[in-house]
């Protein structure tokens, strides 16, 4: 009678080719469902990041926070529109538009995205959903407003003057957008 101990070299030959094949099945599924789950982590973290430039862009249309152009001029309340108005294009519709850039840095730094993300601080920019070049366009309807035709100038302040319509946030260069 012969004495087993272990298993044979074609017996072990079969069981690793039998996960090798199982693997060559499951690991592209598994791939697959982990990228999708990526990429929807990132269409959310694009999203919260619009949104936080949405909040932004609201809290300068209504001059509760100011706007500091690539140059460190700072623009508050009324000279914000009057800088927004000097940088407007007209459409062909004949309306003004007037863009800025946001960078995902300076919306953290205002406290408008990024809970405990702060990009000087090593130690915190881990934290950070989204790389600090990453930039939002506003893009801001300008509009003129005229005196009325009855407006007495002896009476009434009779000037022209531009206020902020609506507004769009998109994300100027999803390249440069990666989320973490």
């Amino acid at each position: 009678m012969k004495n087993k101990n272990g298993f044979t070299l074609p017996e072990i030959l079969a069981v690793v080719t039998i996960i090798g094949v199982i693997l060559l099945i499951f690991i592209p599924s598994y791939l697959n469902v982990l990228n999708t789950a990526k990429k929807e982590i990132s269409k959310q973290e694009q999203k919260m990041f619009i949104d936080s430039g949405n909040t932004y862009a609201t809290a300068l249309k209504n001059n509760t926070d100011s706007y500091t152009d690539s140059s460190n001029n700072t623009y508050e309340n009324y000279a914000f529109v009057e800088y927004l108005n000097s940088i407007a294009k007209r459409n062909q519709d004949g309306s003004l538009t007037a863009t800025i850039p946001v960078t995902a840095e300076k919306l953290v730094k205002k406290g408008y995205y990024g809970d405990n993300c702060d990009y000087s601080d090593a130690s915190k920019s881990g934290n950070c959903k989204v790389n600090k070049e990453c930039t939002l366009n506003i893009e801001f309807e300008v509009n003129k407003v005229q005196p009325s035709e009855s407006c007495d100038p002896s009476v009434d302040n009779c000037i022209t003057y531009y206020e902020l319509g609506n507004y769009s946030t998109t994300i100027k260069d999803e390249s440069k957008c990666t989320m973490k």
